[in-house]
């Protein structure tokens, strides 16, 4: 049995080639298929930051002419941050089939006629 093919963008359609004699048959399959994705990500950051910094030096002179450095320092930090993450996805997909088988008398004798 011959068959002839043909694509159409995304169907394949199917039809056997007719032949000679008293009867026909008819044979038609349509399959399409479609498919998509999305997907999306935010992301969302916030700090904040504060400090105090000091610092105190002295410095001392003795009566022999000797000096003495004492030095302080003070530190005192303070923070705090707050993430925030989202993620969306989504997806769809179809397929569909559809076939189709006729066969018949050729009453008429229409075909194979020569």
């Amino acid at each position: 049995m011959s068959q002839q093919v043909t694509k159409k963008g995304e169907q394949q359609v199917a039809q056997p080639a007719r032949q000679g004699g008293g009867g026909g048959s008819i044979e038609h399959s349509e399959q399409t298929a479609s498919a998509n994705a999305s997907a999306g990500l935010n992301l969302n950051i916030f700090a904040a930051f504060s400090g105090l910094f000091g610092s105190k030096k002295q410095k001392r002179t003795e009566a022999d002419g000797s000096s003495t450095e004492n030095e302080q320092s003070a530190a005192k930090a303070r923070g705090a941050g707050v993430g925030n993450m989202e993620a969306v996805g989504a997806a769809n997909a179809e397929t569909r089939d559809r076939r189709l088988k006729a066969e018949g008398v050729d009453h008429l004798a229409i075909e194979g006629r020569e």
